[in-house]
């Protein structure tokens, strides 16, 4: 992940001085629109192929409560599902 860190206890992402960090292997949960997801903010992340950002996979919506919207823009935060090194 870059620009952000997940806090596993929370179960949001968070600012973080780190320009990126590694995150252990994830399980995406599809979710029907229809189904609500209890959690008053959310932030769209992309989900890139490897780090140069050419292919986007998917998005996901990941908790992101307290701290604005536009910090995560700023920041460039995604997440990359293979890493080169």
């Amino acid at each position: 992940m870059e620009g952000a860190e997940w806090d596993a206890v929370g179960q949001k992402i968070i600012v973080s001085d780190n320009l990126s960090v590694s995150l252990p292997s994830v399980m995406f949960k599809w979710v029907h629109k229809t189904e609500k997801i209890e959690s008053t903010s959310f932030i769209k992340i992309p989900v890139y192929l490897n780090g140069t950002r050419a292919r986007l996979l998917f998005s996901v919506k990941l908790a992101s409560e307290g701290t604005p919207l536009y910090v995560w823009y700023q920041r460039g935060v995604s997440l990359f599902s293979w890493n080169k090194s």
